[in-house]
């Protein structure tokens, strides 16, 4: 090959290495990029009228409050613990509509995950309330990784009762922050690192696995419920490729007509070390749950890999997923098609099908319930950005973010480390 040949192959080979793959629901996606953030749990929120992002992450037995810019930089400009407790180990926390906040966590008094303790921060991230929802637990209740919702209809957390054989128990939680009832909820997932969503017609969607142990390695279930908890729908959801597994659907939000939930996905076959793997996010129909499309964010090899998944919509254009790895977090930006911020000419609810998604059936759909009604947001909530929401009416599922708010857009900058580049799993 002479020297001019070389030099336009090489020219070629870097414009495609740094060309965005355009799939149906997701476009760009930045490099993994380190957070200034150590520990685990990392979850992070658009900072409304503040700008830039809150962040949270635990460590030291704690969960601590961090603030970045708009490119996830720490400022560190109010850092604090939030619950002043050494002995806390999983997480999760979520917006509500009136610009408070729920914050869960579990931890060991006696026996494994045998606690579970429930705090309501204001706007500022003082303590309006708290309360232990269980303390050295003899009954074998399950409180590990469980999910948090807040939302218009449903605030509270679910978790797992094995000795009963309850998937998931919903535990509503008052303004002060203690328990006004639990409820077994039918077909449910396995509430182990589950997720929940308010949907905008009053409905509940759960996401997560089928058992602790024995689950289909390729599967996820949803299920709905309604104001009383009563199962209207459930649905097998087919989302890895054969060999590989998919688990911890740890969030699910709606973006337009979109469903996207971000879990972790590894190869069967390569030995990780615990339950370690790859952060993914997977994208769905609102309507038909059936799937639009995948992307693998991360890169790891075995057998060190990360775990717990987040994903928020950045209140632009696209999504912030975070996942830990190592004692330390990590951040991906991920741009999203015009069509699904509602900017093209279809967002294609309605005609969406199996039939020309590549993936397969994503199985029975059991108990449909009644249309949805629009989504709307009527919330005074100055925080958090909501996604953006379809104008549909799709059938059993009206859906959106259970964390709800109506924030100014942001000014949010968008930052890509590198080649912007995007994985199929």
């Amino acid at each position: 090959m002479d020297y001019t040949a070389s030099v336009c192959l090489g020219v070629l080979l870097l414009c495609w290495t740094g060309a965005a793959y355009a799939g149906a629901v997701f476009g760009d996606v930045s490099d993994e990029t380190p957070l200034d953030l150590d520990g685990n749990w990392p979850r992070a929120f658009p900072g409304g009228q503040r700008g830039g992002f809150v962040t949270f992450g635990a460590g030291g037995g704690d969960f601590k409050l961090n603030h970045a810019d708009s490119s996830l930089k720490a400022d560190h400009y109010d850092d604090r613990l939030l619950t002043g407790r050494t002995d806390l180990k999983d997480h999760d926390i979520r917006p509500c509509p009136d610009g408070t906040w729920l914050h869960t966590a579990t931890g060991d008094i006696a026996a494994d995950h045998d606690s579970a303790w429930v705090w309501r921060y204001n706007a500022d991230f003082s303590i309006l309330a708290h309360a232990a929802f269980a303390e050295a637990a003899t009954d074998g209740s399950n409180f590990v990784d469980v999910p948090v919702v807040c939302g218009p209809e449903f605030q509270g957390f679910a978790y797992a009762f094995p000795p009963g054989g309850v998937s998931a128990r919903f535990a509503a939680i008052g303004p002060d922050a203690t328990s006004l009832s639990v409820v077994d909820l039918r077909s449910a997932p396995f509430a182990t690192g589950s997720s929940l969503v308010n949907d905008s017609d009053g409905t509940l969607w759960m996401v997560g696995s089928f058992t602790e142990e024995g689950q289909p390695p390729r599967k996820l279930l949803a299920a709905q419920y309604d104001a009383a908890l009563t199962e209207l729908n459930h649905i097998v959801l087919t989302v890895a490729e054969e060999g590989s597994e998919v688990y911890w659907p740890q969030t699910t939000i709606r973006v337009g007509d979109v469903f996207i939930v971000a879990h972790m996905m590894r190869d069967s076959a390569r030995s990780w070390t615990q339950q370690e793997g790859n952060i993914a996010l997977t994208a769905f129909d609102v309507a038909t749950w059936a799937q639009l499309d995948q992307v693998q964010l991360s890169n790891n090899v075995a057998p060190t890999g990360g775990m717990q998944p987040f994903v928020v919509f950045d209140g632009r254009d696209g999504l912030v997923a975070l996942y830990s790895k190592e004692l330390k977090n990590y951040a991906f930006r991920v741009t999203l098609q015009p069509e699904v911020l509602g900017g093209g000419d279809d967002t294609g609810t309605d005609d969406t099908g199996t039939e020309d998604t590549g993936t397969e059936d994503p199985g029975d759909s059991v108990e449909t319930g009644e249309d949805a009604k629009d989504p709307t947001s009527d919330t005074d909530d100055d925080f958090y950005v909501m996604p953006p929401t379809g104008t549909g009416k799709p059938a059993g599922c009206g859906c959106a973010s259970g964390a709800a708010g109506g924030a100014p857009g942001l000014a949010v900058a968008w930052v890509l480390v590198g080649f912007a580049r995007r994985r199929r799993a």
